[in-house]
């Protein structure tokens, strides 16, 4: 419309809704009537005159007419979107006069918003009404939000039954929708949003009587897991949650006119209008209240949201002010039951108690001010109460599956808010801390079935991580891990000596199966920074102790040397025992005050977690390496500079020991791990004298105790390597020697001749050490003990390595190893042949081609048969040793070829093999790729050929 005036748009307006109401139209034209109307009202907006509000009094009292007449035929459903619409812009025009000019009667809002309600709920329960879609749903809920605004304007009261049933509708109906998961989370936000329209303060005389079905409504849906993911929805929940309860207890003392003591429904219906809110009213509504709030805290505490944590803190503190504070007004003189407010107290109690460990500052903060506004009686009463209930159903929570962070961040702060009266309890040795630290001690569990993925000696980011670190990576049964057990730990440490006493008085009485629990809990409260640190005496104890129990505990066989770890000693109960112990004693060790107790202890601790290094289960193997690794931080030291330090001491009580060879296996397990993780050659004498000892021992005994004592030289072969990375003999000096001689005729002559040979020098004593080591093992080459054999072939590697720059020694003792060497090269297990090729890598770097006639004629004919059956045969498994042989055979050969001058006459051998690999289907994708790698590496020599 370009213009319109006043009397053109009644005109328009009267004769369409004239149409609406004589004619009987179907839906389709009903609804075109409909929207040319509001289209027609959306265009007179812009008229001030009268006459447009008098046209939306005339739309509003004409449009209750036909949505009766459709209501009673079926069809207003369909038509309820354009009807909304209508009266979404007719309270427009309404809302631009004066309230004193507004002439609408409060009987016909009532009716058109009780048919908009009913239509709602009917679509909602999906009952006889036809089911609505989004869009008329979303017109209706704004619809009744302007009737009730405009509402309040017209009737002054109302707080008479007409209005108090009316909005008892139009509030069912929008809980209806707001708790209904079929909607979007817009329209239930409109939904929530009209409720909070109608449960504003003004109207509170009315709506007291209906907040019980509204409590219900928000209590559904903040209590269902499925509705918990819409922050808004939540927040604006809980907001509500607040506000009506404020509304109910602002004007607590308004009474309605009849006397019904039935109860209240969830939905607010006539009947429940009219109930006498007498003190069993309250009472009732209290303790609904009471359940409702412990059921929502408990929902939405451990909430991934920081606001919604907030927002529910802020709503529990409001309930709790509110129901603390009310008193029976009836008969003020009468003794008040605070049953309710007890119980809601220890509902708040447990929910701060929880939330104070939160990481955001506002909710912590806001925690610990609430925390401080409850009697301290009654705080310690409650936590009292709080650690007897844990004491007997902490075991039994986390073993169904309710061990969560949640409920160990209670335990924390119930520990923590006990504070001094924790340590008095620990003097004392009260039975119930002691039945306290009992069910602590039931809830750890190693899950030995997952103890296989726990590495304590590196990270993910490759830095070293403490045995701290190690301690809470260990996995636990029941879904619980240690790092919930170490924040308890933590607040138990603020009385660390006297706690440390209480557990120690545990330990005698524990059987073997027991000592990992308790141990673990023991370091963890060890580990952890007091203000009152365990003493030295009861530390002292504790590695005693842990030290006896540990000389009994037996893993595995010391003498085995597995490639892969056995999966039935990993998990088994010895190894969690050994597991927990070596914590045990590395921690109690480093936390010891520096001075005569420890220094008395440590050379026997070292000793101890030195034996326990060379376990072959590599956990345990870790956890003694850790062990050490604490205390030499403790001491302000490396590792090595600490052995050194100790080494002395150790390396003699080695020495003693080992002379008695089968009573003392242990030695040479110390020894090995000595060796390995020393860095600088200061106790090179000592270990010398004690390696040429087990040397003369080689030949003496079986073949276990061979194995130690290789153990020993490849970890000594090794550390002279480290040590002196580069001995080379000194510099042959060109000596010039006068020599007289006497010709025919007598005369003499004087002749100066250069010597390019002096007298030879003399080796450093590591490398004697090597060349003596080297002969003494070439033998153990053709061992049958497949461990004695891959040592013995490992050591011949680095003694060659080390003589490398010592012609005299190497070439004479790559001589004497070629024949046991090439012999592995058939041998049947390709373990060995694996060994084998590394050795031979290492001679081909040594020696170049002083080799070359060996490789040649000898060994290249069983390694091209070998190769060539593998151009033709099908793939293996990707990870068998065979083809592991393979590819590594297929990676060394090109740079064996190289040093040793072989490319010319190997080389197009090598890549015709490489080349049939790489084309061969049925081989697997490793052979393929390596055969392909090593023609890239062997194409520029062939062409230089």
């Amino acid at each position: 419309m370009e213009e319109t005036s006043p009397s053109r748009l009644l005109q328009a307006v009267t004769a369409a809704m004239t149409n609406l109401l004589r004619k009987k139209l179907d839906p389709a034209q009903c609804r075109q009537y409909l929207r040319e109307i509001a289209t027609a009202m959306e265009a007179g907006l812009s008229i001030e005159d009268g006459g447009s509000s008098a046209c939306a009094v005339f739309v509003i009292s004409a449009l209750q007419m036909v949505m009766d007449d459709r209501k009673r035929d079926g069809t207003l459903p369909s038509l309820l979107t354009e009807c909304c619409t209508l009266l979404n812009h007719s309270f427009a025009h309404l809302e631009r006069i004066s309230e004193e000019a507004r002439a609408i009667k409060w009987s016909i809002v009532q009716s058109e918003m009780t048919v908009i309600a009913t239509n709602l709920m009917g679509s909602s329960k999906e009952g006889k009404i036809a089911p609505l879609d989004s869009m008329a749903v979303t017109a209706a809920l704004q619809s009744l939000q302007h009737l009730a605004i405009y509402s309040r304007g017209i009737v002054p009261n109302l707080s008479s039954s007409s209005a108090l049933s009316t909005y008892g509708v139009v509030l069912a109906a929008a809980i209806d929708v707001y708790g209904s998961e079929k909607w979007t989370a817009e329209i239930r936000l409109s939904a929530l949003s009209l409720m909070k329209k109608l449960c504003e303060e003004e109207t509170a005389e009315s709506l007291a009587c209906m907040i019980p079905g509204v409590i219900t409504a928000l209590h559904s849906l903040l209590t269902t897991s499925t509705a918990t993911e819409n922050v808004r929805l939540l927040q604006g929940s809980l907001e509500l949650y607040a506000r009506s309860l404020t509304t109910v207890y602002t004007l607590r003392d308004v009474k309605m006119d009849k006397d019904d003591n039935s109860d209240q429904p969830s939905r607010p219906s006539k009947s429940a209008l009219t109930v006498q809110r007498d003190d069993e009213w309250w009472a009732t509504l209290e303790q609904r209240v009471v359940l409702s709030i412990s059921q929502i805290s408990a929902a939405l505490a451990s909430h991934r949201s920081a606001d919604i944590r907030l927002k529910l803190l802020t709503t529990v503190a409001t309930v709790w002010g509110l129901i603390d504070n009310s008193q029976s007004i009836l008969d003020p003189t009468a003794v008040v039951d605070r049953s309710s407010q007890d119980r809601l107290q220890a509902v708040v109690i447990d929910l701060l108690l929880v939330l104070s460990q939160d990481q955001d500052e506002r909710i912590s903060g806001n925690c610990a001010g609430l925390l401080s506004t409850i009697p301290c009686s009654s705080l310690i009463d409650s936590c009292h109460g709080k650690l007897a209930e844990f004491a007997s159903s902490l075991p039994v929570s986390v073993r169904n599956g309710d061990g969560d962070k949640q409920l160990f961040a209670k335990v924390s702060s119930v520990v923590r808010t006990l504070d001094n009266e924790i340590v008095f309890l620990a003097e004392t040795e009260d039975e119930l801390l002691e039945r306290f630290a009992r069910s602590l001690i039931d809830c750890v569990r190693i899950d030995a079935a997952r103890l296989a993925i726990v590495r304590g000696e590196e990270d993910d980011s490759g830095e070293t991580s403490g045995i701290k670190a190690f301690l809470l990576s260990l996995p636990l049964q029941f879904g619980l891990r240690l790092e919930w057990i170490d924040g308890v730990m933590r607040e138990l440490a603020r009385a660390g000596e006297q706690m440390l006493r209480l557990l120690l008085h545990l330990l005698p009485a524990s059987s073997s199966s027991d000592d990992p629990p308790l141990l673990l809990v023991t370091t963890l409260l060890i580990v952890q920074e007091s203000a009152s640190p365990p003493s030295t005496d009861d530390l002292s104890a504790l590695v005693q102790w842990a030290s006896e129990r540990l000389q009994r505990v037996q893993v595995t066989s010391v003498e085995r040397e597995e490639a892969v770890e056995d999966a039935a000693h990993l998990g088994s109960a010895p190894t969690l025992s050994a597991l927990s112990l070596l914590t045990a004693i590395g921690v109690a060790t480093a936390r010891m005050e520096r001075g005569r107790e420890r220094n008395k202890s440590l050379i026997t601790v070292l000793s101890l977690l030195l034996e326990w290094s060379a376990c072959p289960v590599v956990i345990v193997s870790e956890a003694a390496g850790l062990a050490i690794r604490e205390i030499a931080t403790s001491s302000s030291l490396s590792v090595s500079a600490l052995l050194i330090r100790n080494g002395t001491s150790i390396s003699n009580r080695v020495a003693l020991a080992s002379r008695r060879y089968y009573s003392n296996r242990r030695c040479p397990l110390i020894l090995s791990s000595l060796l390995d993780r020393l860095d600088s050659d200061d106790l090179f004498t000592h270990l010398s004298l004690i390696v040429e000892d087990l040397i003369g021992a080689l030949d003496r005994h079986n073949v276990n105790w061979c194995q130690l004592i290789l153990r020993v030289l490849y970890a000594y072969t090794r550390a002279i390597n480290r040590w002196y990375p580069d001995q080379a003999p000194p510099e042959k000096p060109q000596v010039f020697i006068e020599e007289k001689e006497t010709g025919e005729e007598g005369d003499e002559e004087t002749e100066e001749k250069l010597v390019d040979e002096p007298p030879k020098p003399t080796p450093q004593k590591s490398v004697t050490m090597a060349e003596m080591i080297l002969k003494r093992t070439k033998h153990l080459h053709s061992s049958l003990h497949l461990p004695v054999c891959i040592l013995s072939l490992s050591i011949a590697g680095e003694c060659l390595y080390h003589v490398r720059r010592w012609d005299d020694a190497l070439l004479p003792m790559v001589h004497q190893n070629w024949a046991s060497l090439r012999a592995r090269f058939d041998d049947a297990n390709y373990e060995c042949r694996l060994a084998a090729l590394r050795v031979l890598s290492r001679m081909a770097e040594v020696s170049k081609d002083f080799i070359h006639r060996k490789i040649k004629d000898d060994l290249w004919p069983s390694i091209e048969s070998f190769l060539r059956a593998e151009t033709t045969a099908k793939g293996g498994y990707e990870l068998s040793r065979k083809l592991k042989y393979t590819v590594a055979l297929l990676e060394s050969l090109p740079v064996i070829f190289d040093l040793c001058n072989l490319s010319q006459h190997l080389g197009p051998s090598l890549i015709d093999i490489c080349t049939a690999l790489s084309i061969n289907t049925a081989q697997s994708a490793t052979v393929v790729e390596a055969a392909r790698r090593a023609v890239v590496v062997l194409g520029p020599t062939q062409s230089q050929a």
